[in-house]
């Protein structure tokens, strides 16, 4: 920071020679002029640096004090703008660079986002930038307080909103609001079916009672956990059911696959556009937009302008390549078919069965007419409880029941 002071204030490097080299330092100290960098290059003669008034200064003393001062060397800006005083045409460029650097950093130009996990940046940018809020905005236009409000009416998954201006920086802090439990109505009769065929492995039953035990084989949709309840005090009562059930399940899928498939052979033959988008609005670098190939890929690319620092600036270049195929027709192994069809049937499987694991499988293949069949057969564990509430029969039934106290309500 010194550096900079002395630098803008203008040094100059002098040497004093005098029989009495000590002398100079007693006519500084005395008359408060400030020096540094004191280095004695010869008996009589020492080097120093001070700033431009210290020199004057030392100038008018020196005859006086029997020494004399001789310049070495200059810097620092006052000498800078004395050199290009009378070049009219620099200082005019130097002005305006600084008018522009000063204009701009009254934009926002970098916006960084923090503190979100479950709501994507994007969404966050997007909402920002319909209230105003996006690269390129006049920041001192930016009223942060009513940012903040809005945030949270249009995101409703926010529970805090902090927005925080530094100079051409927008610095947005989120918080996410915590989701409320799921409240179970234990007042609510309930009972438990099974949502898939299967033989019963395991059954845990926190509420209710079992209709059935390990080892049974269920149908879809049969019952597993009745929510209506023995009493004693009144004969009959209803509850709200809870329990898991995990069952031996089996499935089978198929897929198919033909042979013969439509393949992209580059040419080799591409075409290139560019665009350089400032603070979100692009200017293309080409005139004519037609694209002369009837078979293409298109393949883009975005860079971003980079301060020496890391900082993004809004400005990037987009690079878009056009490259020409031909559609052919190829022959597809049987293997690597199979291969394709094994995956996606696994992946479906896993994907329907949740939580639940496969215990075994095996893949049965055929091929007739070009077309590949993978068929897979296979045997898993899943939990198959699934909560249901109760008919208006069976709340009939419930009411009807022998002993229950009149009066009784089951909604």
């Amino acid at each position: 920071m010194k550096k900079a002071v002395n630098f803008m204030r203008g040094v100059i490097c002098v040497e004093i020679e005098s029989p009495n080299p000590t002398r100079f330092i007693n006519v500084c100290a005395q008359n408060r002029i400030e020096f540094w960098r004191l280095k004695r290059v010869s008996a009589n003669a020492v080097m120093a640096h001070m700033h431009m008034g210290g020199y004057k200064r030392l100038q008018d003393l020196a005859k006086s004090a029997g020494f004399t001062v001789r310049q070495i060397e200059k810097t620092g800006v006052p000498f800078f703008l004395r050199k290009v005083r009378k070049r009219y045409i620099l200082l005019f460029g130097m002005a305006a660079c600084l008018l522009t650097v000063h204009t701009m950093s009254l934009f926002i130009w970098e916006m960084r986002i923090h503190g979100n996990e479950n709501v994507s940046t994007q969404l966050i940018l997007d909402t920002l930038e319909v209230l105003g809020v996006s690269p390129g905005s006049f920041g001192m236009t930016i009223d942060t307080a009513m940012v903040q409000n809005d945030m949270i009416l249009n995101i409703p998954e926010l529970s805090w909103v902090a927005v925080n201006i530094h100079g051409s920086r927008i610095r947005v802090v989120v918080r996410e609001r915590i989701p409320k439990p799921d409240i179970i109505d234990e007042t609510r009769p309930v009972m438990i079916y099974a949502s898939k065929p299967g033989e019963i492995v395991r059954v845990s039953v926190l509420e209710g009672k079992p209709v059935i035990a390990v080892g049974d084989i269920v149908e879809q949709d049969a019952l597993l956990v009745t929510g209506m309840m023995d009493s004693l005090a009144s004969g009959g009562r209803t509850v709200h059911a809870i329990a898991t059930a995990y069952a031996r399940t089996w499935y089978e899928k198929s897929a198919k696959m033909p042979l013969e498939a439509v393949i992209k052979a580059h040419t080799g033959n591409t075409h290139t556009r560019r665009s350089i988008v400032i603070a979100g609005r692009r200017i293309n670098l080409f005139f004519n937009s037609r694209i002369s190939m009837a078979n293409y890929d298109k393949i883009t690319s975005e860079g971003y302008l980079r301060l020496p620092t890391g900082n993004r600036l809004p400005i990037s270049m987009i690079r878009v390549e056009y490259a020409e195929y031909i559609p052919q027709q190829s022959a597809l192994s049987v293997s690597d078919a199979e291969r394709i069809l094994q995956e996606r049937l696994l992946n479906a499987l896993l994907e329907e069965i949740g939580d639940g694991e496969i215990v075994s499988s095996q893949f049965v293949t055929m091929v007739e007419n070009g077309v590949v069949t993978v068929t897979l057969t296979a045997e898993c564990i899943e939990q198959i409880a699934a909560a249901r509430d109760f008919t208006e029969e069976e709340l009939y039934e419930a009411r009807m029941a022998p002993g229950l106290v009149e009066g009784e309500s089951f909604d």
